[in-house]
């Protein structure tokens, strides 16, 4: 087959777009796939660095995150021995299960969720990371603005709901 030079110019010249196109969506920070894990020796400087929320205690130590950073959903564990007593925490009537009220309370008190229906936004996380054991969110016991908080030997585990919406989106998981 001879190909002339003007069909391969015009061949190439398509493949090039093509692979352009693809490798700028690759990088697109508006897709809901950009995921992230960053981690901090203590809280005082994890909230520095703007990965952990207000609540977590200053002395609480190796912390891990793990979050989508085109959206709200955030998974953390940190160590801690002491006890939780934020003014932005609260204790729920069943553990892993809040109800509609508490949330209501809850996500009106963050700015990220404050005015979004509870049911728009996720109980679950979609986010996974070695340190978080699944299911922990339905061990939590407080909550402290957006987050699910339970504490377990020594340990704070957290979730930051995502919205139902971007939980959805194939492309997010």
């Amino acid at each position: 087959m001879n190909i002339t030079h003007a069909a391969r110019a015009l061949v190439l010249g398509a493949v090039a777009v093509a692979a352009t196109v693809a490798l700028t969506a690759c990088g697109d920070p508006s897709t809901p796939n950009h995921v992230e894990s960053k981690s901090s020796a203590t809280g005082t400087a994890a909230k520095a660095d703007h990965i952990a929320p207000s609540w977590l205690p200053d002395e609480a130590h190796e912390i891990e995150v793990t979050r989508r950073t085109t959206g709200n959903e955030r998974i953390l564990v940190a160590s801690y021995d002491g006890r939780l007593d934020s003014r932005s925490c609260f204790p729920i009537a069943r553990p892993g299960d809040p109800s509609i009220d508490e949330l209501t309370r809850a996500y009106s008190s963050d700015p990220m969720t404050h005015g979004v229906q509870p049911r728009l936004l996720t109980s679950r996380p979609s986010l996974t990371a070695a340190w978080w054991p699944t299911g922990q969110e339905t061990k939590a016991t407080l909550l402290c603005d957006r987050w699910w908080v339970g504490v377990d030997g020594g340990r704070i585990y957290a979730f930051s709901p995502e919205l139902t919406s971007i939980a959805a989106d194939p492309r997010a998981n």
